[in-house]
């Protein structure tokens, strides 16, 4: 039962961890003061840290992801929308026309 309780809230903290960037210190594991010790027994602290770590390097993927597909989007509307010209060859002269 104690494991499942910290587990528990070990995944109910993951998503305010990973928004605020908070993560246990190793102070909790040790037990530095009594607040710590108190967390320690009733959050899984490592693992907390870990599934916030893992979420944050999954977003920050999805992120550049999104990205680059906008990035990619935006010079296809840039070079779809610019005028086409037209480059002859007559001789010696080069002319471009619409």
């Amino acid at each position: 039962m104690k494991t499942y309780v910290r587990t528990l809230s070990a995944n109910i903290l993951t998503p305010v961890m990973r928004l605020t960037g908070f993560r246990f210190s190793r102070a909790y594991r040790r037990g530095d003061t009594k607040i710590h010790s108190i967390v320690y027994a009733l959050v899984d602290t490592v693992g907390a840290n870990m599934n916030a770590e893992r979420e944050s390097k999954l977003l920050t993927l999805f992120l550049s992801l999104l990205a680059s597909i906008a990035i990619v989007a935006a010079i296809t509307i840039a070079l779809n929308s610019a005028m086409q010209y037209r480059v002859n060859f007559n001789q010696s002269n080069i002319t471009l026309s619409k």
